[in-house]
């Protein structure tokens, strides 16, 4: 009967010593969306020997959106 109870007794302080390891497994998702903007585009004029040229400008990138100046 004393050996039962000193298993009792190992048993049952193994169990309340022993730590619970637990896999934790943290899930995160960074998702990036991005939207297409519509670009802005507007109409610039230039009087080149007394004629009226147009050139199109991006507002959205700053840059010409075209090659050349087209006369008006």
């Amino acid at each position: 009967m004393k050996k039962i109870t000193i298993m009792l007794v190992l048993i049952i302080s193994m169990n309340i010593i022993t730590p619970v390891l637990a896999n934790e497994t943290e899930v995160t998702t960074d998702i990036y969306v991005t939207m297409p903007c519509k670009e802005k585009l507007v109409w610039k004029f230039k009087n080149i020997n007394g004629r009226l040229y147009k050139r199109l400008w991006n507002l959205t990138l700053n840059k010409w959106a075209g090659d050349h100046w087209i006369p008006c």
